[in-house]
C-alpha cells in the first residue's frame, strides 16, 4: 500500500487528472476478475449455485459438460444436464469413465501442490492421458462454436 501511495503521488505530479482513470481501471479489473471467478463457479457447478435449469432461456449459450466417471460431483451434474435437455436445450457432454475429480487441473503444472498428500490416484499416466484428451476435446468444441456460432448455418 505504501508503494502504491508513492507511485500515486508521483503519478499525480506527472499526469494530473489521469490518476483517477487509472484508479477506475484498477477497480474495473478487480471487478471483472471477481465476476469471472464467480462465473466460473456458476458454470462449473451450476446446480450448487441456484442456477435453475427450468428457468434457462432458449438462447442460453452453448454448454459443454466435461464429466469424470469416478467423481460424485460429475454424477450430480448428469441430472442438471437432463433438466437442461427437458427445457429444449442441447448441452454437449463428454464423460471420461476412468477419470477422477480434478484430473485436468491436477495434471497441469499449475495444479501441482508441493507439500500435498498422496496424489497418485490423480497424478498418473492414465489421468494425464485423459487430461490431454479432454483438453483437445474442449479446444475442438470451442473452435467449432467459433467457426459456426449458434444460429448460423
Amino acid at each position: 500500500m505504501e508503494i502504491l501511495k508513492m507511485n500515486e503521488a508521483t503519478l499525480k505530479k506527472k499526469h494530473k487528472g489521469r490518476i483517477i482513470f487509472l484508479s477506475i481501471c484498477g477497480v474495473l479489473i478487480v471487478l471483472l476478475l471477481t465476476l469471472y471467478l464467480m462465473a466460473s463457479l456458476v458454470l462449473c457447478y451450476p446446480w450448487t449455485t441456484g442456477l435453475n435449469a427450468n428457468k434457462l432461456k432458449k438462447d442460453f449459450p452453448p454448454t459443454l459438460f466435461v464429466l469424470s466417471g469416478q467423481d460424485p460431483i460429475s454424477q450430480k451434474a448428469k441430472k442438471y444436464v437432463k433438466d437442461m435437455e427437458s427445457t429444449g436445450l442441447e448441452p454437449d457432454v463428454i464423460e471420461y469413465e476412468n477419470a477422477v475429480h480434478s484430473f485436468i487441473e491436477s495434471n497441469n503444472p499449475e495444479g501441482m501442490i508441493e507439500n500435498s498428500v498422496d496424489m497418485s490416484d490423480v497424478i498418473n499416466s492414465e489421468q494425464q492421458s485423459l487430461a490431454r484428451e479432454a483438453e483437445t476435446a474442449i479446444s475442438e468444441w470451442i473452435f467449432d462454436r467459433a467457426d459456426h456460432p449458434a444460429g448460423s448455418p
